[in-house]
């Protein structure tokens, strides 16, 4: 079974959990072209040892409607007809969007890959502005020469780390997303807790960004360091997404997140909070950055994310 961080339409399953990445290689970008003369956004590409991530995202006011994805380790992953053309209603991730981003995270042996190996990659999206509505193309190479203007490109994964000497930190510390509402003044909460809730995000909410402090004790930021940043969108069909990147020098052992319309029964059990990855206790699954990507019941919810931070990095 095929495993992507969204609903794919009609496909296989929600991968319920935050898709985390470690020892990236370098990121590739290729134009999202509406209507052959419009620059409607970007198209990123990235790997690391054990998955493959695809972000997509619009700017300038232009906006994502129905999308399908294709790709694969040969051509022939791409679904044409006989004239060589793309058959898009074949491409086997399809999605409403109704934002300005997308991300995919898949399993790199779901495709008889390894972290070396060459992609071939096709997305298509109906995007608007306005009154507007295109047909946009990741830029790459046309199918045909004659006719559809559609294209494709290729991605060469690499082994980013192979080779290197791991990750060593040699600091650690607890870490939370700043929000508005300190978790020791909730109900049942430990006075001599810290740490934060982002409280009454409402759909609609669009790539708000919170700091993640590590060390911050008893809710002093001065005590604290920043170890890096939060944004999420929250949009007006319950879809929660969230993105975390470590600071230079900073790496997250853990992530637990909890999201809802209510709060937890004990807001400090991190562990018991529904979405989380990578319990880590050694170096050896230190991530730097994460993706969260899951339909969030309620019109109006709370959220507490929650780092283990490991810092002085090297």
């Amino acid at each position: 079974m095929k495993h992507v961080s969204l609903w794919l339409a009609g496909f296989v399953m929600l991968f319920s959990a935050m898709a985390l990445t470690n020892a990236n290689a370098a990121e590739q970008c290729e134009t999202l072209i509406a209507g052959q003369n419009y620059d409607a956004g970007t198209v990123c590409v990235s790997n690391d040892t054990d998955t493959i991530t695809i972000s997509v995202t619009t700017h300038d006011g232009w906006t994502m409607g129905e999308t399908q994805l294709a790709l694969g380790t040969s051509f022939d992953d791409i679904p044409t007809n006989r004239p060589g053309n793309p058959i898009i209603g074949q491409f086997p991730y399809k999605t409403y969007v109704d934002g300005t981003s997308l991300t995919y995270v898949f399993d790199l042996a779901d495709f008889d890959a390894t972290c070396d190996s060459n992609f071939y990659i096709a997305f298509h999206a109906v995007v608007f502005k306005g009154d507007q509505e295109e047909t946009a193309w990741a830029d790459g190479d046309r199918f045909t020469q004659r006719g559809s203007w559609a294209t494709y490109f290729q991605y060469q994964a690499t082994c980013s780390n192979g080779g290197d000497d791991p990750i060593v930190c040699t600091g650690e510390d607890t870490g939370y997303a700043f929000g508005n509402v300190e978790l020791n003044s909730l109900p049942g909460a430990q006075a001599n807790r810290w740490g934060w809730a982002i409280e009454g995000i409402e759909r609609g909410t669009e790539n708000a960004v919170a700091t993640v402090w590590a060390g911050a004790g008893q809710n002093n930021l001065a005590n604290g360091h920043e170890a890096g940043s939060i944004s999420y969108t929250f949009d007006e069909h319950g879809w929660l997404n969230v993105d975390a990147f470590a600071n230079a020098g900073y790496t997250f052992a853990t992530i637990h997140l909890f999201a809802g319309e209510d709060y937890p029964e004990n807001v400090f059990a991190n562990g018991t909070f529904p979405y989380r990855l990578n319990e880590s206790e050694d170096d050896d699954n230190l991530v730097t950055q994460a993706n969260f990507y899951e339909y969030i019941d309620g019109e109006v919810i709370n959220m507490i994310v929650h780092f283990e931070v490991r810092f002085h990095c090297e």
